[in-house]
């Protein structure tokens, strides 16, 4: 009776552990395929800001102290043509560090974006991105409108205003009419032509 007892109820639990994990990973397949195309865009600009204030903030707090002693050393010891030479190149090497502090903060909000204000047509393209996948392979990532590197979606284009294509061993390289962008991959350049001329119908095709 107990040794009967003690196999049901292994056999239960080996069951639930079973039911658990086959859970799990329909779980990760349904958030696989219903990522949101403009979450991902987001964090990928946030990334890139955040990247961006990093590098510049160095650059503010070390010209900055540069150029304020420069300018303190003009009152006590006067002007002459060298500190006001040293003077000028601080301030464009301050205010270039200024202007890459701004553009990080900006990065980090899809909606204050400068290069999202110049291309408002990405938002909609990258929706379609994850709604509408019809080729998906390493970094490269097709749907029914836009083509796009997955690692860097702000350069999602129309995939039927692609009007030139190079491929080479590293890059596909694709010229719209007022963009170009650069998509890293693997695949065999022949294979590469073959999916390109599938999927970009209007492009010519170059093979370096």
């Amino acid at each position: 009776m107990l040794k009967k007892f003690f196999q049901i109820n292994v056999k239960n639990k080996v069951i639930t552990s079973m039911t658990k994990k086959s859970i799990h990973k329909i779980s990760k397949a349904y958030n696989h395929n219903n990522k949101n195309g403009l979450e991902i865009l987001k964090k990928q600009m946030e990334t890139d800001g955040i990247a961006i204030i990093i590098v510049s903030y160095p650059i503010l707090i070390l010209i900055g102290f540069l150029l304020f002693v420069a300018i303190m050393n003009s009152f006590m010891d006067g002007i002459n043509f060298f500190l006001i030479n040293e003077i000028i190149f601080l301030g464009f090497v301050f205010l270039f560090g200024l202007c890459l502090f701004i553009l990080g903060i900006k990065m980090t909000s899809i909606k204050h974006s400068p290069f999202i204000k110049k291309y408002p047509e990405i938002i909609e393209l990258v929706n379609d991105l994850y709604n509408n996948i019809i080729f998906e392979r390493g970094n490269l990532i097709i749907s029914q409108l836009a083509i796009a590197p997955k690692s860097h979606l702000i350069s999602t284009v129309n995939r039927y205003n692609v009007e030139k294509i190079y491929i080479n061993n590293e890059q596909l390289i694709l010229h719209t009419q007022n963009r170009k962008i650069h998509i890293l991959h693997s695949i065999k350049k022949k294979e590469a032509e073959n999916i390109l001329q599938t999927y970009c119908p209007n492009a010519q095709i170059f093979i370096k």
